[in-house]
């Protein structure tokens, strides 16, 4: 199916969509679709990304046992 949204790209690009979202969000009293929350997930996934790489491809458990970040320890 073609994109219902014409100028999506732009939106992404720009950021629009998230801001309209954030706005809407708080206009309703909601948590915006992509919240802090999430955020905070998706920041700790790649950090056990480069967690792992640093301990030579080990398994490293969630949430992260080490909270400072992983690049600093390279």
């Amino acid at each position: 199916k073609p994109e219902p949204i014409a100028d999506l790209g732009a939106q992404v690009a720009g950021h629009l969509t998230a801001a309209y979202d954030l706005l809407t969000a708080i206009r309703e009293g909601r948590q915006p679709l992509c919240s802090v929350y999430e955020a905070r997930t998706t920041v700790e996934m790649i950090c056990a990304v480069f967690e792992s790489h640093r301990l030579n491809g080990l398994r490293v458990k969630l949430p992260l046992e080490t909270r400072d970040n992983p690049l600093g320890r390279f």
